[in-house]
């Protein structure tokens, strides 16, 4: 029940794993208590581990990445290229297996100005594979 979109996006990428969030407001800790983990800046928060054996070759990939996710999710996060984006080396780790002997590397990206709205849930909800079936039914 994978959305193919996603799999021949990061196949064609050569994304091994990435987590995008679209958060707005913020967390009431002394009403709800500790956020749950791994908590997400308000706003857009793209990051993505990908193949490759150099930056070059991974920054390119990492641009067409996020054109791509950009398409897919009708957001602005083209708008973090190319000065709100990092290569963080401790700050994150896989949350699933990646060879250590395909070389791989790590690109971060953040836009706290990008707001959530409803152009932001209808792809989300194509992508779903109950995509039919409206809330109320």
């Amino acid at each position: 029940l994978f959305p193919r979109i996603i799999g021949e996006v990061v196949t064609k990428h050569r994304v091994r794993e990435f987590h995008l969030s679209l958060t707005q407001g913020f967390w009431r800790t002394t009403e709800w208590g500790l956020p749950p983990q791994p908590a997400s800046p308000s706003g857009a928060q793209l990051y993505a581990w990908i193949s490759g054996d150099n930056a070059s070759v991974v920054d390119e990939r990492w641009t067409n990445f996020v054109n791509s996710m950009n398409g897919i999710f009708c957001t602005s996060l083209l708008d973090m290229l190319p000065n709100f984006v990092s290569t963080p080396r401790l700050s994150f780790s896989p949350t699933g297996y990646l060879n250590p002997h395909n070389p791989h590397q790590i690109r971060y990206g953040a836009l706290s100005g990008e707001t959530v709205c409803t152009e932001n849930f209808t792809p989300w909800r194509k992508l779903l594979p109950c995509k039919q079936v409206t809330l109320q039914q």
